[in-house]
């Protein structure tokens, strides 16, 4: 018999590893059955057989109250079975010692304080791995919290401000052709003629007379004549004055310094095809005269096209100061008597001037980077906000703009990206960031330009590297860098072009003087050049020998090694040997197969024999492809 008299066995009592502990039993007899609690039901904990062997049962009041603690606890089943049998275990020791329910509940407390405090003291009983657990997930939900929280602030700041435009670039840029009179201006003139000029097409896509398509090129320039003569004029006028305006389509990027059209440089390159074929073929028929009138002009086309600060316009103004020089290559290599003596010196010094610092002998060709600088501050100005102090934050309109200049099939933003705008801002580098960063690539790009090419250990702007980081944290610079990537080694070719045809000049001069080419390039020296020209691959003066009383003028080229005056061979050989590297490349170095192909100079003069080019073909001149556009 238990306490309370009732019989702990019977015929469904069982014994055994299945039995109930009397504590079980107690708490099934006392609590009203083995269906009391959803935990105990069965298969959670207990079996439906034990209910046989419950006797006698708590007072209504403390099961009540009991059931009611053990629910609130919230804890596993097996805790809340734990509970449920301390408290059983308390309440019939309360009551064995003759002490009322009432009194025993009274003396309980509050249940759900109860509930709390054995709560508590049951979770810091569960093992290790549980704390490490439910921290684990606290930490991620403060962090996610913070998260929120972070997003929040940076959406405020980042839809809070706007973009507000305080120089209107495009209105400096135009000042300095505002301020010519229209009647020096020679853009209108330009425009006027090349209108009347039908379009090309075909017609000059022969450039040499052993060219099938030679015959096209002589009747386009026959036919031509008189705006031809315009042309001589208006390249003679004092300045371009072209005055620049945006696309005016209405898309993003409208209004924006990069929209500018410049249809000028294509109507120059248009003219410079023109006066070169009109040159070559006042060459064929020995007009001595109309040749140089072309020369001339040619020269005034070339320095028109690089009027401005836009580095596309230097970059046209170089192709035609190239095909200038290929032209006086043309004349001096088939036809010299064409040139007289008055006319050499004036080459001499027009074609030594292109450099754009006077008085500096064999000076670099550099571009004008001014106008990629304003490029970037008007993109700026478009992107951020404009703060104190100069800084400012990436703004919702400026991310829009930003992806339509990387996006230009994706007008707009998606809504994924809109929302991921205050992220992708502060990632951005801001205002102030953005453009320190340029200033420090265009100042070194400024410093590269200006570095000769044997002074440089690599390309200025090959160091300019832009990992997946640093093109997100500047994607306005690593957008605007590529306009620089070509300028350095492109102005250093044509400097070594153009110094070699200077020197040509001066030895066709002194072999008019002398009856003979001179031994050396020192004896060229100082009366014809104020020192031999330089080889811009090593700093050393160009090479120079005498084969069968001719002179052979070359760099060593891409291998730095002296091959005796010998282009390398194969079908590429001036690209290969016209090719910069900052230091010798032995042969071993060379990728497979490219050991031929770069071992030789860069010989300047003479000019490699003509290839004649079968009908239809592009390439009017080494410099402009056909276009068949006609524009």
């Amino acid at each position: 018999m238990n306490p309370q008299g009732h019989d702990a066995s019977g015929p469904d009592h069982q014994s055994g590893p299945g039995a109930l502990t009397a504590p079980q039993s107690l708490l099934f007899r006392n609590l009203g059955g083995p269906y009391l609690f959803w935990w105990m039901r069965p298969g959670a904990g207990l079996r439906k057989n034990h209910a046989a062997a419950l006797g006698a049962s708590l007072p209504q009041p403390v099961r009540e109250l009991v059931r009611s603690v053990v629910r609130s606890t919230r804890l596993w089943r097996r805790e809340k079975l734990s509970v449920a049998r301390e408290l059983v275990a308390h309440f019939h020791d309360g009551l064995d010692a003759g002490r009322p329910p009432d009194e025993l509940i009274g003396a309980f407390g509050d249940p759900r304080a109860a509930a709390r405090l054995i709560r508590r003291a049951k979770k810091r009983n569960r093992p290790l791995i549980w704390h490490a657990w439910v921290r684990a997930w606290q930490a991620l939900g403060l962090l996610f919290a913070l998260l929120i929280a972070l997003y929040i602030i940076l959406s405020i700041r980042f839809y809070s401000g706007s973009p507000r435009i305080r120089v209107d670039h495009l209105a400096e840029i135009n000042a300095p052709s505002l301020a010519i009179p229209e009647a020096d201006r020679a853009w209108p003139v330009y425009e006027r003629i090349l209108a009347a000029v039908p379009k090309l097409d075909h017609g000059l896509t022969g450039f040499h007379p052993l060219d099938e398509d030679w015959p096209l090129t002589v009747g386009v320039i026959d036919r031509n004549q008189p705006q031809i003569d315009s042309l001589r004029a208006a390249a003679q006028m004092r300045a371009l004055g072209h005055v620049s305006a945006f696309a005016g389509d209405g898309g993003l990027m409208d209004g924006t310094l990069i929209s500018v059209l410049l249809p000028q440089l294509g109507e120059l390159r248009k003219a410079a095809r023109l006066l070169a074929s009109d040159a070559r073929v006042a060459l064929t028929r020995g007009e001595a005269e109309r040749f140089q009138a072309d020369l001339i002009a040619l020269h005034g086309v070339a320095l028109h096209a690089g009027e401005g600060p836009f580095l596309i316009g230097d970059m046209v103004s170089w192709a035609i100061f190239a095909l200038e020089l290929q032209t006086i290559s043309a004349a001096l290599d088939e036809a010299p008597q064409l040139l007289r003596e008055e006319h050499l010196v004036e080459l001499i010094h027009r074609i030594a001037s292109y450099s754009g610092q006077d008085g500096v002998a064999w000076a670099p060709i550099v571009p004008d980077l001014s106008g990629e600088r304003r490029f970037f501050m008007d993109l700026i100005q478009r992107l951020y906000t404009d703060g104190p102090g100069g800084d400012g934050h990436l703004t919702d309109e400026g991310l829009s703009l930003l992806a339509s200049l990387t996006n230009s099939t994706e007008p707009g933003l998606s809504v994924g990206t809109r929302l991921a705008g205050p992220l992708a801002a502060a990632v951005v580098a801001d205002r102030k960031a953005m453009i320190a960063e340029y200033e420090r690539i265009l100042s070194a790009s400024h410093a590269g330009h200006g570095t000769n090419m044997w002074e440089a250990r690599t390309d200025p702007e090959a160091e300019i590297e832009f990992n997946t980081w640093r093109t997100a944290r500047y994607p306005v610079v690593s957008v605007l860098l590529p306009a620089l990537t070509r300028a350095w080694s492109g102005g250093q070719q044509l400097t070594q072009r153009r110094d070699a045809m200077v020197a040509v000049l001066a030895m066709e001069l002194y072999q008019r003087e002398h009856g003979a080419y001179p031994d050396s390039l020192a004896a060229l020296t100082p009366k014809y050049l104020p020192a031999p020209p330089i080889d811009r691959q090593t700093g050393e003066p160009l090479k120079y020998v005498l084969r069968d009383g001719k002179p052979v003028l070359y760099s060593v080229g891409f291998d730095k090694d002296d091959d005796g005056g010998r282009w390398p061979a194969g079908r590429d050989a001036e690209f290969f040997a016209t090719k910069w590297s900052p230091h010798p490349a032995p042969l071993t170095t060379l990728l497979p197969g490219e050991s031929t192909a770069h071992n030789g100079d860069w010989v300047l003069w003479p000019p490699m024999p003509h290839t004649p080019k079968p009908s239809d073909q592009p390439g009017a001149d080494t410099i402009f492809e056909a276009d068949k556009s006609g524009g």
